[in-house]
C-alpha cells in the first residue's frame, strides 16, 4: 500500500528541510510535539545510514533506519514499530527562494495491528496520519520562522 501527500510551505527550502531534521531527529523538538521520552542515535552526515530508537513510553517504540539524507532534498527511511513496517521518502521541492512542496511517499510493508480496521478504515487511518503530520510540520515553521 502506498500514499503520497503533500503540502505548500511558505519559507525556503533550506529552512523547511532544517526544521524537518530538528522536529523529527532531536529531543528538545520531539518531547513538546509527540511526549517522545527518549531517542537513542544520530542522525549522520549526507547520504549516511543512522539507526534511531523513539521511545514513547516503556513498552512502546519504534526502530528507525535513515536510508539516505541528501540535505536539503530528501530524507529515505524505514520505520518499524509493533503495527507497521514502513519506507518513507520525503521531498523538499523548492518552487522559488521563498515557497516549497514538502512531499511525503510513504509505503507500507507489514500491517500487524491494521488489518483489524478493514482496507478502508485502514487506508483512511493511515491517511490521516501523513496529513497531520504534514500540517504539523507546516505550522511549525510559519511559526518558528523570522
Amino acid at each position: 500500500m502506498e500514499f503520497i501527500e503533500s503540502v505548500f510551505i511558505e519559507k525556503p527550502k533550506e529552512f523547511v528541510a532544517e526544521m524537518y531534521h530538528k522536529i523529527r531527529y532531536t529531543q528538545e523538538y520531539n518531547q513538546t510535539l509527540i511526549d517522545v521520552k527518549s531517542i537513542e542515535g544520530t542522525i549522520g552526515e549526507t547520504n549516511s545510514v543512522s539507526e534511531l530508537f523513539f521511545s514513547h513510553a516503556p513498552t512502546e517504540g519504534q526502530r528507525e533506519r535513515v536510508i539516505e539524507r541528501t540535505f536539503p532534498e530528501t530524507f529515505i527511511f524505514e520505520m518499524e514499530n509493533e503495527i507497521a513496517m514502513t519506507k518513507t521518502s520525503v521531498l523538499f521541492i523548492g518552487l522559488d527562494s521563498r515557497r516549497t512542496e514538502l512531499k511525503m511517499k510513504t509505503e507500507y510493508a507489514g500491517m500487524g495491528g491494521f488489518l483489524s480496521f478493514g482496507m478502508k478504515g485502514q487506508k483512511k487511518f493511515i491517511r490521516k496520519q501523513i496529513q497531520d503530520s504534514l500540517h504539523r510540520v507546516k505550522a511549525i515553521c510559519e511559526a518558528v520562522y523570522n
